[in-house]
């Protein structure tokens, strides 16, 4: 496959933010893995070349109109990438099919990918799609794997979205007669970065802290009672695992109306969670206070089909578009989450006392979130972006700074188990794919946050948590006790 390198424009802040720390190995893979109901009609002989037929053949569909997977990069170890138009996108070197026998093989298959390295960008867009099949299951389990710099975990989800919608419609004759596909012209609807699609602006105010924080004197070696002290910064080893925990749907249902009951979300009611249970794991010395953030979906805040992009709609968009706000738990806080635990030791769930302090916090992280998105593309950390010349030499320099977040918390919502074309009673389980699980899996962000809680959830069907963490930095007794902690609590809201 060659790349005509023919330019197509440069990398966006955030695209060129995310390249960047891909080539310094900071981050690796962004994916999320959905379970695919197969229809009652694809059995006999013949139904491999059936599904290999249906799923290549909408997968073309998708990639054919998902400009962003069609390109590759250049200038991926310099400050200025750039998008170029490839020729062609040879499927075979993108799809992968393998035969599993337990969940415990899909776990391996979905950590071997969020660590593997794409290779060619300049000759290769960053997308991987591996097919996983159970022999006697009706299901296949399809993880869909991005290059952060060709899409963010929204993107993933559309991509499964775009997917389902494609397997429910009929194949013609003329589906799926070569793996190779070919593109003439991607610039034409390629995505504008969030910078030319929608307005950051930057108050003054807001620059002069946020550029306090970044330059002023002992910036880079000063240590605050938030920062991650227990996760120290490695450059390696380049390994990423990971936990999930799986919460039904009866009690997610449970959940979510006590979270209405208390004003808050279950988004931030998770950035709590990992909070007490940290704080009862971690000592005061490591960590007198925390320091989180959140992911915020941008397309919400860029108009579709504007004047100056008519043929954009974000939310319909694989493309970065994301940002995130911080979030801190003070000394206090923290002091009051310990000794309130101490004294409810015994008791084994969450005390009242402590549940009280849980949705007290909560309904201030819900707070934090709401101000933020009332203020949409204001004051948004990717408008700080362009102040940084050269990523990869600050993301290097940021090797050598103490970490300062413990976690990270990005929620994909809910994913339809149908697609908008089809009802619930005009499902047809002999024709029809439906999706029925949803799990949203990350590699580990080496100098940012030390754990990395991703959420997804399926129409009528389970939440999945997923935990990952850069192999050597964190305890892995540590991350099963969190994630151990935030099922049993969950269970015990939601009962």
């Amino acid at each position: 496959m060659s790349a005509n390198l023919k330019k197509i424009r440069p990398l966006g802040y955030n695209e060129t933010y995310q390249l960047a720390r891909y080539t310094l190995n900071q981050k690796w893979g962004t994916s999320v893995t959905c379970r695919y109901q197969i229809p009652e009609s694809f059995t006999g002989q013949d139904s491999n070349t059936k599904l290999a037929n249906a799923l290549h053949s909408a997968i073309t569909r998708v990639v054919s109109g998902a400009p962003l997977l069609q390109v590759g990069c250049i200038g991926e170890n310099t400050a200025n990438p750039f998008w170029i138009q490839l020729d062609s996108v040879d499927l075979s070197e993108h799809v992968v099919w393998v035969n599993l026998d337990s969940d415990q093989a899909m776990h391996a298959t979905i950590a071997s990918h969020i660590n593997m390295r794409f290779p060619d960008v300049d000759k290769r867009p960053g997308f991987r799609v591996v097919v996983m099949q159970r022999v006697g299951h009706s299901f296949l389990d399809i993880l869909v794997v991005f290059n952060h710099h060709h899409g963010d975990g929204m993107g993933a989800k559309i991509f499964h979205r775009f997917l389902l919608l494609e397997l429910n419609k009929p194949m013609s004759e003329d589906d799926q007669q070569s793996l190779t596909i070919t593109f003439e012209d991607s610039s034409k609807d390629f995505p504008p970065p969030t910078e030319k699609a929608g307005d950051l602006t930057l108050s003054p105010g807001f620059l002069v802290r946020e550029a306090w924080k970044e330059y002023k004197p002992g910036a880079s070696s000063v240590t605050r009672p938030t920062d991650a002290k227990w996760a120290p910064i490695r450059s390696e080893p380049h390994l990423s695992k990971f936990r999930v925990v799986t919460i039904p749907q009866n009690v997610l249902s449970n959940t979510l109306s006590a979270c209405r009951d208390h004003k808050t979300t279950l988004t931030a009611l998770l950035n709590c969670l990992a909070l007490i249970s940290l704080a009862s794991q971690i000592g005061e010395d490591l960590a007198p206070g925390f320091a989180s953030s959140t992911a915020i979906d941008q397309r919400r805040f860029i108009s579709p089909h504007s004047k100056r992009y008519p043929q954009l709609d974000p939310k319909e968009t694989i493309a970065n578009y994301v940002t995130v706000i911080y979030h801190e738990f003070g000394v206090d806080l923290v002091s009051d989450i310990r000794f309130k635990l101490d004294a409810s030791a015994a008791e084994g769930g969450l005390s009242e006392e402590i549940v009280d302090l849980l949705w007290k916090t909560s309904a201030r992280v819900r707070t934090e979130i709401s101000n933020r998105l009332e203020m949409g593309l204001r004051n948004d950390m990717v408008g700080l972006m362009k102040l940084v010349p050269d990523w990869r030499k600050r993301h290097m320099k940021d090797m050598e700074k103490p970490r300062a977040l413990s976690w990270f918390l990005t929620n994909l919502g809910l994913f339809e188990e149908l697609p908008a074309s089809l009802s619930s009673e005009s499902y047809d389980p002999k024709s029809n794919w439906a999706i029925r699980r949803a799990q949203f899996t990350a590699s580990a962000e080496v100098p940012l946050s030390a754990l990395l809680l991703a959420v997804a959830s399926v129409r009528n069907g389970d939440l999945v948590i997923t935990c990952s963490w850069q192999d050597t930095v964190v305890e892995t007794s540590l991350v099963e006790r969190l994630v151990g902690d935030m099922e049993r609590w969950l269970r015990q809201i939601g009962k």
